[in-house]
């Protein structure tokens, strides 16, 4: 009986670790939404002017993975376990934010958020660990193709695709 206890609170504490973590994602205060950020940049001579990316704005959660390479499926499951089932998107900032947490992820945000430049269609990440990645948004298919490898560093595609879940 004191066995099934045990085992049933650590499965709580668990549960309860999984969920603070899953909270505190992206800095997102409850009710509040992605697109309200406002971000600026600096003009050359200093003035701040509105930067429009409305358009990536938000939640992207992601949809499926591709070998770069050759274009054949990759399973999530095989880039982020089962994980992948309590964290699952890239959120983009209007201030010029991102967080991107799939799978499960330790507390480090520096890991999991940083800043981004739009241009074109191509998306810079600077993570605050010092890691740079790339994506491609295709506006046609509301698609953002985020360019990442494996463990055994095979170039891998994920796609995004806004508001689907």
């Amino acid at each position: 009986m004191k066995k099934n206890l045990i085992k049933r609170t650590a499965i709580m504490v668990l549960y309860v670790l999984i969920l603070f973590t899953l909270s505190a994602c992206c800095n997102v205060s409850p009710g509040e939404n992605p697109s309200e950020r406002v971000e600026q940049t600096e003009s050359p001579g200093g003035a701040v002017a509105d930067v429009d990316n409305s358009s990536i704005l938000g939640d992207w959660p992601i949809a499926y993975a591709k070998y770069a390479n050759t274009g054949e499926d990759y399973p999530l499951q095989d880039l982020y376990g089962t994980g992948i089932k309590y964290s699952d998107k890239l959120t983009l900032f209007a201030d010029g934010t991102f967080c991107r947490y799939i799978g499960i992820t330790t507390g480090e945000t520096e890991h999991y958020e940083g800043t981004y430049q739009f241009s074109g269609d191509e998306i810079t990440f600077h993570f605050y660990d010092g890691e740079v990645s790339t994506a491609k948004y295709l506006p046609l298919d509301n698609e953002l193709e985020y360019h990442t490898k494996d463990s055994m560093q095979t170039p891998v595609n994920e796609y995004y695709i806004k508001g689907e879940h």
